[in-house]
């Protein structure tokens, strides 16, 4: 669990961000798409190739 945690630790946190502005400030639709689209289509859960990074 701790594993996950750490490795979507970012989208938590924007979505918990997102999630008490628009609480906060009200609700702005187009905020909240924008937002959660760009969380659903950035590649959080991938791992990077280390081996390539290092050029073998």
């Amino acid at each position: 669990m701790w594993e996950s945690l750490k490795t979507y630790r970012k989208p938590v946190v924007i979505t918990t961000s997102v999630v008490l502005l628009q609480l906060a400030f009200g609700v702005d639709y187009k905020f909240f798409i924008i937002n959660i689209i760009w969380l659903l289509f950035d590649d959080y859960g991938k791992k990077e190739n280390t081996d390539t990074l290092h050029g073998k």
